[in-house]
């Protein structure tokens, strides 16, 4: 299958979805007790639209757990900058309707014992992930020496994977934490 084909198959596996909740609330819980979400000091992260995994559960424990959050604001030619929320006061409807950044956050980049929490529609047993099909996350993360975790439902055999995409290192479903050997490719390992 193409990836818009995959996209449209697994938009459609969420919409049907009578459980989202309670996934949600267990993919939550994996992420907060992972050492990659303990051990970072700024954690960049999403806020989440209705299809994707709630995050708002993860972002009130990292602001309680004093770590620094950092959220994505779109910007031209596909292209994403994070920037420091202290509160959900400081989020503001942007584009596509997602909650960003006030024009006020300052703007915050990446170090290497940083963490990234990624949407994902699926990822594969190599870290491969299919997102939503714009491209700004595989552009950001091209850039950037930080650990990356998707969160999504579906754990793929396979997907179809293109140069510019990035591999992800970890993974969480409802079904537990997952990391990733990127170095040699070898697939998954279950933590």
């Amino acid at each position: 299958m193409t990836k818009a084909e995959l996209r449209s198959r697994f938009l459609r596996e969420r919409r049907s979805m009578t459980d989202k909740a309670q996934r949600d609330a267990i993919i939550a819980q994996y992420v907060l007790q992972s050492g990659a979400f303990r051990e970072a000091q700024t954690v960049f992260l999403y806020v989440s639209m209705p299809s994707e995994v709630d995050t708002r559960r993860i972002l009130r424990a990292a602001w309680a757990m004093d770590k620094t959050v950092a959220v994505p604001r779109c910007g031209e030619n596909r292209t994403m900058t994070f920037h420091r929320v202290d509160n959900e006061a400081a989020l503001e409807a942007g584009a596509y309707g997602i909650l960003e950044p006030h024009s006020h956050c300052s703007a915050i980049w990446p170090q290497k014992q940083d963490l990234c929490i990624v949407p994902a529609l699926a990822v594969d047993k190599c870290g491969t992930r299919l997102g939503f099909g714009g491209g700004y996350y595989d552009r950001f993360l091209q850039k950037t020496p930080m650990l990356t975790m998707a969160l999504c439902y579906t754990l793929s055999d396979a997907l179809p994977k293109e140069p510019w995409d990035v591999p992800m290192h970890s993974v969480v479903t409802a079904s537990g934490y997952s990391t990733f050997d990127t170095i040699s490719q070898g697939g998954l390992h279950y933590g």
